[in-house]
């Protein structure tokens, strides 16, 4: 017991005496070591931070002097100097554009003239006057671009001279697209001179002894005849109409009528019927009489052989009835009708193929009024026969209907006058025409005219081009 105590009590001592020297010696010594190291490692920063900033500064005056080369150099740069510099080390020697040529083809024109018949006369006539029109619209307009364009480059080299008055470059962007606007209206002048000096050069000055027709683009909502062709013209902008004299044509037809115009309301409204349109089938006989009608304006009696004259197919206010019209007027006030039609708005009338009707009024521009089950209506005149028709006693001007079938039916029983095969696609621009691709065959339908022809393809027949076909 003795022996611990004494251990216990040395033990104390020398914890005492460890503490006092931890506290008095050993502590702030190393506090010391902290506060040295503290400063060593201030002054590495502050040596580090100098020599940065004597590194930074001698790289910014070093950029400085490269800077200065720079822009010196920039100053003595010619823009001028330097593209045309580049121009004369990189000049290649440019090739005019050959020149198209006539290429002649075996079923169409095989030389490099004009024609100049009668009806290729009037197109080219009117071609003349509508070029010569254009031409001049097109050299007004140049005028005024050409204004804008020196306005635009005299704006843009004061914006570049002071930048603070504007943007020079959103003034240069809008001088090319004048520039642009400018370049094709020369090229459509220079197109439009070259075919005036090819025309006048060919079939004269071509002056008229009158004034000329002035066509604008009209909206039929209605079926109306066109008065050149005799087809029908239905739909918006499908048509134009002569605001002097009221002349309605299709758009492809406007170029082929006769330019005088007679500026009176209602004159001269003289056309052939259209076996397109109508359907109908007569005799050559009948179809020269009317060619007659259309050159002379006038009736005639009756001739020897006891035909019709020209003059009787005439209507009211001189128009060319249709050899349907013609049956139906002189034949009996009952038709039948030899195809169903479904009315398309209210002035119409729906009918069944079969059904006996009551003419009310005669033929208007290709359409008739009816009455049938006491309702009252029109229906193109094309789907009506006279009653007579269907027993046998047909006049000798009446037309020879297919009867069952539909008209489109009606018209591929008629005889074809060979097969053609398609040079190129075509795309139909009306109900008239017909969409082919290329290399497909097609049967023809009816001779060529005016450059169109009518061939049957897949179950469809319509006009194309001729000069689309290789005839086989």
């Amino acid at each position: 017991m003795r022996d611990q105590k004494n251990v216990y009590l040395l033990t104390v001592e020398s914890t005492n005496a460890a503490s006092k020297r931890f506290y008095s010696v050993d502590l702030p010594q190393l506090l010391e070591n902290m506060q040295s190291l503290k400063e060593s490692e201030t002054t590495s920063f502050k040596s580090l931070l100098t020599a940065f900033c004597t590194l930074d500064r001698s790289s910014h005056e070093q950029l400085l002097r490269h800077l200065e080369v720079v822009s010196t150099s920039c100053n003595a740069i010619d823009a001028a100097s330097d593209c045309a510099m580049f121009s004369r080390h990189n000049r290649k020697g440019i090739a005019d554009a050959p020149k198209f040529s006539f290429e002649s083809t075996p079923m169409w024109v095989d030389n490099s003239e004009l024609e100049q018949d009668h009806e290729s006369r009037v197109v080219l006539v009117n071609k003349l006057a509508k070029h010569r029109a254009r031409l001049s619209d097109v050299g007004d307009e140049v005028a005024g671009k050409s204004k804008e364009v020196m306005g635009l480059t005299t704006l843009r080299d004061s914006y570049r001279r002071d930048p603070h008055l504007g943007d020079p470059e959103v003034v240069h962007e809008q001088l090319l697209d004048s520039q642009r606007d400018l370049v094709f209206l020369d090229i459509t002048r220079a197109k439009l001179q070259a075919q005036i000096d090819t025309i006048s050069g060919q079939i004269g000055d071509a002056q008229q002894d009158g004034p000329s027709h002035k066509f604008k683009q009209s909206n039929f909502t209605l079926p109306t005849a066109c008065d050149l062709c005799g087809q029908s013209i239905w739909g918006m902008g499908k048509g134009r109409a002569c605001s002097e004299c009221g002349f309605n044509v299709h758009n492809r037809c406007e170029l082929k009528v006769p330019p005088v115009c007679s500026c009176v309301k209602g004159s001269g409204h003289t056309r052939p019927a259209s076996s397109g349109s109508r359907k109908t089938s007569y005799n050559a006989d009948t179809a020269s009489n009317r060619a007659s009608v259309i050159a002379n304006g006038a009736d005639q009696s009756p001739n020897a052989s006891g035909r019709l004259s020209p003059g009787s197919l005439l209507g009211a206010g001189g128009r060319v009835l249709t050899t349907m019209e013609s049956s139906i007027s002189v034949t009996s006030s009952l038709s039948r009708a030899i195809y169903s039609y479904t009315k398309q708005d209210d002035e119409e009338i729906s009918i069944k193929s079969g059904d006996v009707v009551q003419i009310i009024e005669q033929d208007s521009d290709g359409w008739t009024k009816i009455s049938v089950d006491g309702r009252e209506g029109i229906v193109p005149t094309s789907y009506l026969e006279p009653c007579s028709a269907a027993s046998g006693s047909t006049p000798s001007t009446a037309t020879t209907m297919t009867h069952g079938l539909s008209p489109s039916s009606a018209t591929q029983k008629a005889r074809t006058l060979g097969s053609a095969t398609m040079l190129y696609d075509y795309d139909a621009q009306n109900d008239e025409e017909v969409s082919v691709k290329e290399g497909s065959p097609v049967k023809l339908v009816e001779d060529e005219r005016d450059g169109w022809v009518k061939v049957a393809f897949n179950g469809r027949e319509g006009l194309v081009p001729v000069s689309y076909l290789q005839i086989r």
